[in-house]
């Protein structure tokens, strides 16, 4: 999962959910009933993060991540920071990656094959569930670090501070 904060006039906080394994679930009730509660995570964590913004609590991202992870139930999460000169996210802090492999993630561009990139893009909530059959994914430079990674399914979740 990552939470990308945005830096801008009115800065956007994203949140994004990977997971290292794209589960199966032929029951739909399940699978809905399962969206609903992460939704609900979701916006529990995009309150929290907004209060800890308005604050200007920047220390708090690993606090941020932590609850990401247990709440998403989430293999990895980061948080990246919008750099409107070079129209993208810079990394700023990560769990559950291997060292060698965040790096592939230190800068994301806009138009990078990766959930965080299509929500700064299209400025709403994105969410893939198998990354091997994502159209904007599959075939691009990020596809291959999303494989090394491990990850299979994220989501990305766009969140206005004032």
């Amino acid at each position: 999962m990552s939470l990308t904060e945005l830096s801008s006039p009115s800065p956007h906080v994203w949140l994004v959910a990977e997971r290292a394994a794209a589960g199966t679930d032929s029951d739909a009730k399940s699978v809905d009933a399962r969206q609903a509660i992460e939704l609900a995570y979701m916006r529990e964590l995009q309150a929290i993060s907004t209060h800890l913004i308005q604050e200007n609590a920047g220390g708090l991202y690993d606090a941020i991540l932590d609850a990401a992870l247990r709440l998403l139930h989430s293999d990895m999460a980061t948080i990246q920071l919008y750099e409107p000169g070079r129209d993208g996210l810079k990394l700023l802090t990560s769990r559950g990656f291997e060292p060698k492999n965040i790096l592939l993630f230190d800068w994301v561009e806009r138009d990078a094959g990766t959930s965080c990139a299509q929500a700064l893009r299209t400025g709403s909530r994105t969410v893939i569930p198998d990354m091997e059959s994502c159209d904007y994914v599959v075939g691009t430079p990020a596809h291959d670090a999303l494989r090394v990674c491990e990850i299979r399914a994220a989501q990305s979740t766009k969140e206005n501070a004032p």
